[in-house]
């Protein structure tokens, strides 16, 4: 078998597992072995589909596609995307849950469909009615699809099903879809695209975000930007504050404000993508402390045996506050992580041997 061959058939077989909400490998891991084979083989395309039905439940096909958003895996790589695409962008945080599709006929909730293979999943609908922020009845003159992510909140996970579930993903993904409908109450909906059947009234991402609140679903946190500048500065802001929000998250989804309807029937939108959390970090320690004044306003600075982040050599980086520091015991001597945010302020995140 040749390294092409052996990652093709990695590929499929993490793809399927992850699709059964038992995955055998991390994001991270995957999109490395994506990676890897788009470079020994050039032309490869990521159409690898799973099926994730389960018995019990009736097959349903897709009015929208599910399809993938193309992967940025660094900051370089996000920077030359970005110039390629240029033009007002919404940016939004990238849920990490189980894929689903609501439709509705006139306002009301008719069927909810789960991510299968893109095309076609299993029909969740009595299951999804009970879960959390899913709607069932929204504006009268709305026929159409509502797409989103079943979540469960880390705080709900952590109180009942740390000693029995891997994560949260795969708690979601296995609870949504009990024959008998237990336990649906510990799960969230949160909705981030829309699209209606036939005349299009929402054209812009921000105009779409609005609506679905005003419609009461949850929306992921997003921004309007302009600039590559503040593009990476939302990424490392989200990427700094994900223990802030009540579910998991794994990155940021890039799209332009004004929406493509065209390019969302493809497979993997072109003027869309996604990065993953993974900055640029490096482990140092602590050697003193300094202060930075805003107004009448103080925040610790962090003094820093140099260290080398991505080319420059770093000695100095800011810290949330004293609390913060407090309470993950971060004093001198402290091994910690430091972080690039918005490429430009090195930031501690935390312990070097923390998680």
């Amino acid at each position: 078998m040749t390294r092409i061959e052996e990652l093709k058939a990695k590929i499929e077989e993490a793809s399927k597992a992850y699709g059964e909400a038992n995955p055998i490998m991390s994001d991270k891991e995957f999109d490395q072995l994506v990676n890897e084979l788009k470079t020994l083989d050039p032309t490869y395309v990521d159409t690898v589909t799973y099926d994730d039905h389960t018995e019990g439940f009736a097959k349903a096909k897709h009015d929208l596609i599910t399809g993938t958003l193309a992967k940025c895996k660094n900051e370089e790589e996000f920077a030359d995307w970005f110039r390629k695409h240029p033009g007002v962008k919404v940016m939004e945080l990238k849920c990490d849950g189980a894929g689903v599709e609501l439709k509705y006929v006139n306002g009301k909730l008719v069927q909810a469909v789960t991510r299968g293979t893109g095309f076609e999943g299993d029909d969740i609908t009595s299951n999804a009615k009970r879960i959390k922020n899913v709607v069932s009845s929204i504006a009268s003159d709305f026929t159409g699809s509502i797409r989103g992510e079943i979540l469960m909140f880390r705080s709900t996970f952590n109180n009942l099903y740390k000693d029995k579930m891997k994560n949260c993903r795969n708690a979601a993904a296995g609870i949504m879809k009990h024959l008998d409908g237990s336990e649906l109450e510990n799960l969230n909906f949160v909705a981030y695209d829309v699209q209606e059947t036939g005349y299009k009234t929402i054209t812009g991402e921000e105009q779409k975000m609005h609506w679905l609140v005003y419609q009461g679903f949850e929306v992921p946190a997003w921004k309007r930007i302009s600039t590559l500048e503040e593009a990476l500065a939302f990424r490392t802001e989200s990427y700094l504050c994900r223990d802030d929000i009540e579910y998991d998250i794994d990155g940021v989804v890039v799209k332009p404000e004004v929406i493509d309807y065209e390019d969302l029937k493809n497979r993997t939108p072109k003027n869309s993508c996604a990065i993953k959390f993974e900055l640029d970090v490096a482990v140092t320690t602590i050697i003193g402390f300094d202060w930075s004044q805003s107004g009448k306003y103080f925040s610790p600075v962090a003094i820093l045996e140099p260290v080398e982040l991505c080319g420059v050599t770093v000695k100095r980086a800011s810290c949330s506050n004293t609390k913060w520091l407090a309470e993950r015991k971060i004093e001198i001597g402290s091994k910690v992580k430091v972080v690039r945010r918005g490429e430009i302020i090195p930031h501690i995140e935390g312990l070097a041997d923390e998680n």
